[in-house]
Parts: structure tokens; sequence; C-alpha cells
């Protein structure tokens, strides 16, 4: 879980398929490019140009030098051509209520508006969370390569913090 918090998600892919054992398991991360609090009222705006491919996971520990720099540039545009499809959709919203340890609201994906409920915990000025998505739910169907020998879990999951005001 993230230490210090100006607001930020990261995201986790996890691979199946016959030949997933050539494939990693990736980690993500997006800030957000506007983030507004109004009591327990939350709004956030990303956008899937700022998604970052930070690396590789190898047995469930973060490693930061597990992918190329070339391969990490592959990703990237996959995500954003392939994936989220960034040239018809620009913008990820999340908005709702946060309150008593609990953020009820909705997640706007590719034009498709669901809704989104998770647990909370607070740290001093900083609340934490870890969730798990659908993507198929918002439209997105798992990644394929080699002919679907190696593709993406249709799950993500996601660890975010965010501050308080």
């Amino acid at each position: 879980m993230p230490t210090a918090c100006t607001g930020i998600l990261f995201l986790y892919c996890f691979k199946t398929g016959v030949l997933s054992r050539a494939a990693h398991d990736i980690r993500l991360s997006v800030q957000p490019r506007k983030f507004q609090q109004n009591g327990p009222e939350i709004h956030a705006q990303f956008s899937p140009l700022d998604i970052e491919v930070d690396g590789a996971m190898r047995g469930g520990v973060f490693d930061r030098k597990g992918l190329k720099n070339r391969d990490k540039l592959e990703i990237r545009k996959k995500l954003r051509s392939e994936v989220l499809k960034v040239q018809s959709f620009p913008e990820i919203t999340v908005s709702g209520r946060h309150c008593d340890g609990v953020f009820e609201g909705q997640l706007t994906l590719q034009s498709t508006t669901r809704p989104l409920r998770f647990s909370t915990t607070t740290r001093g000025h900083t609340t934490y969370a870890e969730l798990e998505i659908q993507p198929s739910l918002w439209g997105i169907p798992p990644y394929k390569a080699l002919l679907g020998t190696i593709q993406l879990q249709d799950r993500i999951r996601v660890e975010c913090c965010f501050p308080l005001a």
C-alpha cells in the first residue's frame, strides 16, 4: 500500500493463458488530473494518457526493473490504442461520497458508468483503499496476444490513496 499520498492509483493486471509463463503480471499507476473534495463528496478525473507502466510483479512483489523500457513503451502503446481507446475515450472519472470508512459512487470508463462501492482505511490525513474491478463490465474485453495464448485476466486490483480535506 502506498505511504505518502497526493492521490494515486496503482493498477495490478494479471496474465493468463497457455503461454502466460512467458509474460508478466504488471503494475500501472496514474495520478488524477483533478481531485476535488467537498465534505464527503469526492470527484476525481483521470486521463488514460497519464497511465504509467511501472514494472513487473514477480510472486506478488513489485519489480521496477522487471520490464525493459521498450517493453514498457509497447505495453503503454497497446494500453492506449487497443485497450482504453484513448482517441475515443479521453477521460476516466470517479465520483461519489466517502463516509464512515466506505466510498459509494460510480466509475465512468469508456463512456460507461457503473456503481462502485468499497471500504477505506484512514491513517493521519490520508485514506487508503483496495478493490477489484472487472473491466468487461465497462465494455473492455481482456487483452489478448499471440492468438489468445497470452491474455490478461478480466480483473484489475486497484490500490489507491487520497488526501483528506
